[in-house]
């Protein structure tokens, strides 16, 4: 499961209520958390590439599986290690998958998702990072080492991820 949520801010163009990409007033929407993306894996129709990548390229996720030991077969849907519901996302070997999500008019972003790393070498690890735009460094968030249990984690963005066109978190 993966959550991105940010605070509504207000523009200081409208009186009350905040703006939208076009600079039009919208009313003023409950203080609190905003969802900006969410997936819970649980409505793909099919559990293998390529179907799955292009269904989940089409819900704003870039999928990188590109090499070892074959191209496109690193990520896939699955039923026996699920978090909630029926299905959870498995990324093994060198695959990324990366959530790519707009934070314009919000604030205070933070990144939820639960993870279990299970069979991982001690050289292994799963890497949760970070960006603004689509090129330059990746700041991390999170390397998880083998863990068999399920965790749940929650974590806070600098203010840079603040009202951006573009940031993406990459697993």
């Amino acid at each position: 499961n993966q959550t991105i949520c940010g605070n509504v801010t207000n523009c200081g163009i409208c009186s009350s209520g905040t703006c939208n990409v076009t600079g039009q007033c919208v009313p003023q929407v409950p203080v609190g958390p905003v969802i900006l993306f969410s997936d819970d894996f649980e409505s793909y129709t099919s559990p293998s590439h390529p179907p799955l990548y292009n269904e989940m390229n089409a819900k704003r996720w870039t999928i990188n599986d590109q090499t070892f030991p074959l191209q496109n077969d690193d990520v896939y849907l699955n039923r026996s290690k699920s978090f909630a519901g029926t299905y959870s996302l498995l990324i093994q070997d060198d695959a990324q998958v990366i959530a790519n999500v707009s934070t314009l008019g919000r604030t205070n972003i933070s990144v939820g998702y639960a993870r279990r790393t299970i069979s991982a070498e001690t050289s292994e690890f799963l890497r949760v990072a970070w960006r603004v735009g689509n090129s330059g460094a990746w700041a991390v968030i999170e390397n998880a080492q083998s863990n068999a249990a399920w965790q749940v984690r929650q974590i806070n963005l600098s203010t840079a991820a603040s009202n951006q066109a573009l940031i993406q978190i990459r697993y």
